[in-house]
């Protein structure tokens, strides 16, 4: 069994839930990851307006399940994917995963490196973007906004 059939597997099965501290999201929407989406999807926003945005994008709302272990099973259940990139992109010609950090030295959680490799694997296009301007260069790297 390869590393990463081994990673899949791990990743997929229903995990054993333990109960742990109760996670409390920053819910702050003037600091780190929650300031760079907001001001990600303001861009994005005008972008499809103007009609300068091909295709289709959403934010990944990764902390719904933070509120209840048993929402969070449910979730899970469901098919939420720990790990997944905060925003992902769709066009006929492309795709895009966009991972969001607040600066270069922001070390992404393990679930997040499987699924970045998962995406490599796959031959998807991912991404770790800092800043709105990294943002913009990669949309407009695959054609998914026109300058």
């Amino acid at each position: 069994m390869t590393n990463i059939l081994a990673d899949k597997l791990t990743y997929f099965r229903n995990p054993n839930f333990k109960k742990k501290k109760r996670y409390s999201a920053n819910r702050n929407p003037h600091i780190g990851e929650n300031a760079l989406s907001i001001e990600i999807a303001n861009y994005l926003k005008a972008k499809t307006l103007t009609g300068e945005l091909f295709g289709t994008w959403t934010k990944i709302a990764h902390e719904t399940s933070s509120s209840s272990l048993e929402y969070g099973i449910l979730m899970r259940n469901m098919g939420k994917n720990s790990g997944a990139a905060d925003f992902i992109f769709v066009t006929d010609k492309s795709h895009l995963w966009l991972e969001l950090k607040v600066n270069e030295k922001s070390k992404m959680q393990p679930s997040q490196v499987f699924f970045k490799n998962w995406c490599q694997e796959q031959k998807c296009n991912y991404f770790v973007v800092t800043s709105l301007k990294d943002a913009i260069e990669c949309l407009l790297a695959h054609g998914i906004v026109r300058a």
